[in-house]
């Protein structure tokens, strides 16, 4: 079974927005169960990732066949326009969905994407390029 973590208030605030603010994301990042980073401009799954996502996937799937995944992806504010990470972000989080539902068979119904948004909360804009897998 899955251990369960207590969040500080911070952290429970940060996994419920929709628009991450101030140090949100990176409460978001240090809870998640799983982060997969992207290459400046790209939405393709970079070889590497997808072993993480492949090895995440199987022992969470062993331990609750019926897990919901939620999703959040994320491009940087520092780089493009915000039309452009915005499509940046909008298809990180599809084609991981997309991976998740052809790979392993998860049906469309548990798998739910929290937001698709643009961040600068880090001083490296690295960090803000990902797909987050939450808790809910």
């Amino acid at each position: 079974a899955l251990k369960a973590v207590a969040l500080t208030e911070k952290q429970a605030r940060a996994k419920n927005a929709i628009e991450p603010t101030g140090d949100m994301l990176l409460d978001r990042i240090i809870s998640a169960d799983l982060v997969i980073y992207y290459d400046i401009d790209v939405f393709q799954i970079r070889k590497g990732e997808d072993l993480h996502i492949n090895n995440y996937v199987r022992k969470t799937l062993a331990e609750d066949p019926d897990h919901v995944f939620y999703l959040t992806g994320s491009a940087d504010k520092g780089t493009g326009s915000y039309e452009r990470n915005t499509f940046l972000s909008t298809n990180r989080v599809n084609r991981v969905k997309t991976y998740l539902m052809n790979k392993f068979g998860i049906p469309e119904s548990r798998i739910v994407i929290k937001a698709a948004i643009v961040s600068d909360k880090h001083e490296d804009g690295r960090l803000d390029r990902c797909v987050l897998f939450e808790n809910e």
